[in-house]
């Protein structure tokens, strides 16, 4: 697992991404190793030439999380990393009402996070 973190930093100029420079402090380096290769496709990668976010456009990552505890907390901490970069991001779990996290979602976002069940419904 320690390689293919290092592989990651090796490979991808972290520094160039603004929430690394100006962040340094809110930076969640335990999943530091997660989001990294996520960002740097949105940003650099194939996925950049469709993340116009347009109604009704798929989310290029999805993120599924076990229980409905985790979206919120993944979101909050994945917001210090996507927000510099102008990333759209909706966390959509079970217990909150469907038309408001469903109408997230069509508005079109880059990241998805959410539980199973949840997603698979909506």
């Amino acid at each position: 697992m320690f390689e293919s973190i290092r592989e990651v930093e090796n490979k991808t100029n972290y520094w160039k991404f603004p929430c690394f420079l100006y962040h340094h402090g809110n930076i969640k380096w335990t999943l530091f190793p997660f989001v990294l290769p996520i960002l740097d496709s949105l940003t650099n990668g194939p996925a950049k030439s469709v993340r116009k976010t347009s109604y009704e456009r798929f989310p290029s990552v999805l993120v599924l999380l076990p229980n409905r505890v985790l979206p919120n907390q993944v979101y909050a901490d994945f917001e210090v990393y996507w927000s510099s970069l102008g990333l759209a991001a909706r966390a959509v779990y079970g217990g909150a009402p469907y038309g408001a996290q469903e109408n997230k979602l069509w508005r079109g976002v880059d990241i998805a996070i959410g539980t199973q069940g949840r997603i698979k419904v909506i």
